[in-house]
């Protein structure tokens, strides 16, 4: 598949709390925002679910989100389809007992969906991606393909 929109940040700026430039970043609600500290996107508060995603833009509802995941071992990972109280988030860690695993955020529930592809999920730091396609999800380290399965809770964002 082809992708013609792009947004990209590289976090090279003042620090900030919350994630803002201008207003571009939004969090979902009643989750925790990112901010950034020494040009590098982090949580704002320490041991909680956070994402925030760029709202500068209206986006196509064919989507993918991927992030530079260092060997750590605090889970995070890249969200598609975000919006004001939803979410489909890519939750990875590459060291101890890894973990990869989509969950879908809708209204401050958490369900986890697909399986858990942290077996496959490499322990070398990388780019880890997630794509959406109509109601097809994947996931994605590196260049490999760890799987695919289908939801259809959330057709935007």
């Amino acid at each position: 598949m082809a992708w013609y929109e792009r947004a990209s940040d590289n976090f090279n700026r003042a620090d900030e709390n919350p994630l803002s430039k201008g207003g571009m970043w939004t969090n979902v609600t009643s989750l925790s925002p990112f901010k950034i500290q020494n040009n590098v996107a982090v949580v704002a508060t320490a041991n909680s679910q956070s994402v925030s995603y760029y709202s500068g833009y209206a986006f196509g509802n064919n989507q993918y989100s991927e992030v530079y995941l260092s060997a750590t071992t605090y889970p995070t990972g890249p969200s598609v389809r975000c919006g004001a109280t939803s979410a489909y988030i890519l939750t990875a860690n590459r060291s101890g007992t890894r973990l990869c695993k989509v969950y879908k955020y809708v209204s401050v529930v958490w369900t986890a969906l697909g399986s858990n592809y942290g077996s496959s999920l490499s322990a070398t730091a990388g780019t880890l991606r997630l794509e959406v396609s109509g109601n097809v999800l994947k996931v994605i380290d590196g260049a490999v393909t760890l799987g695919s399965f289908v939801d259809n809770t959330l057709a935007s964002g």
